[in-house]
């Protein structure tokens, strides 16, 4: 079986790699290899590689800026999810996608189900909501994982930008009306 990964320079996608690095049936792209965003990147990447199995890793993940640069978190996390849909389908390949629990509000008072209704509050959790409604839509064999505050010891995230502040400062603020549950990006892969 072979596995084209998606993303390989982000948080999960180098996680991917690093487990993978001599296994010549598992192939760790980065954006320049193959940009989901763009079709022709994504069918030359199928061509040369026939693969079985697309895991995409590949995200717009910076919920802060992804209020201001919508646009870019829609393209991404959204958009793209289009063509890489219907190419997974029309050439067989099973698609596993990372969404986020961003695509609730929180608000329910114990864990979230799959099959809860989602409402989103901000860019971010929409953008990837409409990248699991454009799966569903457009692909026929797919696996959408919801994962929620990734973190490991490549990438940025809560607990890399947290350790970098402990060292610049004494005293760190951060929110403290949120909740969540942690998932460590090599327990999913």
């Amino acid at each position: 079986m072979k596995i084209i990964i998606s993303g390989k320079n982000g948080l999960l996608g180098s996680t991917f790699a690093e487990r993978n690095l001599n296994n010549p049936d598992v192939s760790c792209l980065s954006h320049q290899e193959m940009d989901i965003c763009n079709y022709k990147s994504i069918t030359n990447t199928i061509k040369n590689y026939k693969p079985n199995v697309i895991i995409n890793c590949a995200a717009y993940t910076d919920v802060t800026s992804a209020e201001i640069d919508s646009e870019a978190a829609f393209r991404i996390n959204s958009e793209s999810l289009i063509d890489l849909s219907k190419i997974c389908k029309d050439e067989g390949i099973k698609l596993v996608h990372f969404s986020t629990d961003y695509i609730f509000d929180g608000s329910k008072n114990e864990p979230y189900l799959e099959n809860d209704e989602p409402c989103p509050v901000n860019k971010y959790g929409l953008s990837k909501l409409k990248g699991e409604e454009n799966i569903r839509k457009y692909c026929s064999d797919f696996l959408i994982i919801r994962v929620s505050w990734l973190y490991g010891k490549n990438g940025n995230n809560f607990f890399s930008k947290a350790f970098g502040l402990l060292q610049e400062k004494s005293v760190m603020e951060i929110v403290a009306d949120q909740y969540g549950k942690t998932t460590y990006s090599h327990d999913v892969v």
